[in-house]
């Protein structure tokens, strides 16, 4: 006999190994319990971690019951950040799994949804069948090149996803360092402040600062100075030397987070100036 469960008629769970949801709320508790652990930049994995298996088992086998899901993570009132996070990890593994299929609703709720839009936006493409992905794109709407970013030459190859805003690459970068693996959800953030420190550098180091503006770990910390802080002063390191030093002598946060970053293809003479701006650490 089938087994069902709740807000879920006529799902089969017998095949399905763990847990099993008595509902969407049950559901939906559970990717919000994921998405505040995150937050809380906490590595362990969360008591409500087993709700990936039935939201995967409802992906592969009932695609209209997977988006049912996203509907419901789409109408929590709950802060964007979270919401979009938590939505657009099924709706990206819908889409891979059965893009043909869904595509057609997909882009309704994206032509009637101002929100739903702004979660596709979330997404990038691995696994998601290159046409369905084109149909995705011209569904999200002109993705954004306003404000901050609107002088920027993004080249022939642009990122999956363009931030509105600082404090949204922000946002993208801490969670793509913190995100499980095989989750790329927010690779775009990577790209994008990998871009901005070989290209442009001013935007590169206003990342940087505003970064270091957030209580992140000392992990994600040391991630940023080996990554976009030490391309920043490879590529470019003339360009923001002077300001670099400023806000060393400002901040202790900004001179530990330097000591993070190594010689690399900086060229001698910036490297002195990040050696002697960074200074010794306190003794303990």
């Amino acid at each position: 006999m089938a087994a069902h469960g709740g807000d879920f008629p006529g799902v089969d769970w017998t095949a399905l190994a763990g847990r099993r949801p008595k509902g969407i709320d049950e559901l939906v508790a559970g990717w919000i319990g994921i998405a505040i652990a995150a937050r809380r930049l906490d590595r362990t994995e969360p008591p409500e971690a087993w709700v990936r298996v039935p939201t995967d088992y409802l992906v592969n086998r009932y695609p209209d019951r997977a988006l049912a899901l996203v509907l419901a993570l789409q109408a929590q009132a709950i802060p964007d950040d979270v919401n979009f996070s938590i939505a657009a990890v099924p709706l990206a593994h819908l889409l891979a799994s059965h893009g043909p299929a869904v595509i057609g609703e997909i882009e309704q709720l994206a032509r009637d949804d101002e929100r739903f839009r702004r979660t596709l936006r979330r997404l990038s493409n691995p696994g998601i069948a290159e046409d369905v992905w084109k149909r995705a794109l011209l569904a999200r709407g002109d993705i954004a090149t306003d404000g901050v970013f609107a002088e920027v030459d993004w080249g022939s190859f642009p990122p999956d996803y363009l931030p509105c805003d600082m404090d949204e690459l922000v946002d993208g970068w801490v969670a793509n360092d913190v995100a499980d693996q095989g989750d790329d959800t927010h690779f775009w953030a990577w790209e994008v402040a990998r871009y901005l420190s070989e290209y442009n550098p001013a935007l590169a180091l206003q990342f940087v600062v505003g970064m270091l503006a957030r209580p992140i770990s000392d992990d994600t910390r040391y991630g940023l100075a080996a990554g976009p802080l030490e391309d920043m002063l490879a590529h470019n390191g003339p360009a923001v030397i002077n300001e670099v030093e400023r806000l060393a002598r400002q901040s202790a946060v900004f001179r530990d987070t330097l000591r993070g970053v190594w010689k690399n293809a900086m060229t001698d003479d910036i490297w002195e100036r990040v050696v002697v701006a960074r200074g010794t650490p306190a003794s303990p």
